[in-house]
């Protein structure tokens, strides 16, 4: 009897823990060039973030919202530069961004709800108003840029 709850509680996490990787678009409105972050500091103790840059071209109505990478969210800025439409996500660490799911109560370490790679992201966007998820996976660590 106790195997069978074992296993029900087992069988329940793990169809909880899928549940925003099945969210993910797999066609979405966009197309993605080039996506990469770098880390920077500000030359003072505790001035510093990681930079997240993805370089996209569309044809259709995008609305990004917000970026998740390593178990933080930030919302994203958009800029365009050269004819080149840019997102970007600016995850500072004298601020506390805000951190992504539920916190562990064992280990104290927050959960990530997708799951991701150290160096893949998820991008959350609005299109035909409805909120939708594409992952983006292996973004490059590139050095950064003198003026950011």
């Amino acid at each position: 009897m106790k195997n069978i709850q074992v296993f029900c509680l087992v069988a329940l996490a793990l169809s909880f823990s899928g549940c925003k990787t099945a969210q993910f678009d797999k066609q979405p409105p966009f197309t993605v060039v080039t996506a990469n972050y770098n880390y920077w500091s500000g030359g003072q103790p505790g001035v510093g973030g990681t930079k997240i840059t993805i370089e996209y071209n569309t044809k259709n109505s995008v609305e990004f919202d917000s970026i998740y990478f390593q178990k933080k969210v930030v919302k994203v800025a958009l800029q365009q530069s050269e004819g080149k439409m840019y997102v970007v996500g600016f995850f500072n660490q004298e601020r506390s961004n805000e951190v992504v799911g539920q916190i562990d109560t064992k280990t104290k370490e927050s959960v990530d709800p997708f799951q991701l790679a150290p160096n893949d992201a998820v991008l959350s966007y609005t299109s035909k108003g409805k909120t939708k998820y594409f992952k983006v996976v292996n973004l490059k660590e590139v050095s950064p840029a003198i003026n950011q």
